[in-house]
């Protein structure tokens, strides 16, 4: 199971608020873990996405404690979106003739995202029918 709960960071969705209280949020989040762990099949994975943002780097934590007492920690994937270095930092060893800026950059709120999001739903339910 991979759910992409919201991250109460701010994203404006139509129908849910973004930017619900911390405990709040947390009370939600342990809610829905615990239901999403009760239909685990024995021995399932549950992949955690969970969303931060520089300014409050504690979500992540916070997010894995309300998990906690529902599921057992197997491992943490880190996933990079993007990176930039710029070529002042990076010294004179590093060889780059100008920043380099590399990953994923993609709005959320594009109509472009938005349509991508509809198609990679439908193929997975097209996928596990």
């Amino acid at each position: 199971m991979s759910p992409h709960p919201p991250y109460n960071l701010g994203v404006q969705y139509r129908s849910y608020d973004d930017t619900i209280p911390r405990d709040q949020y947390l009370a939600w989040t342990g809610a829905w873990v615990r239901r999403a762990a009760a239909v685990l099949a024995p021995g399932g994975s549950l992949f955690l996405n969970v969303g931060a943002k520089p300014t409050d780097p504690w979500t992540a934590l916070d997010v894995a404690q309300a998990a906690r007492p529902h599921l057992q920690l197997q491992n943490t994937i880190h996933w990079i979106k993007s990176i930039a270095i710029e070529k002042a930092l990076a010294g004179s060893r590093a060889g780059l003739e100008e920043d380099l800026a590399v990953g994923h950059y993609k709005p959320i709120n594009s109509r472009r995202y938005l349509r991508e999001a509809v198609a990679r739903t439908r193929d997975a339910i097209r996928a596990t029918a």
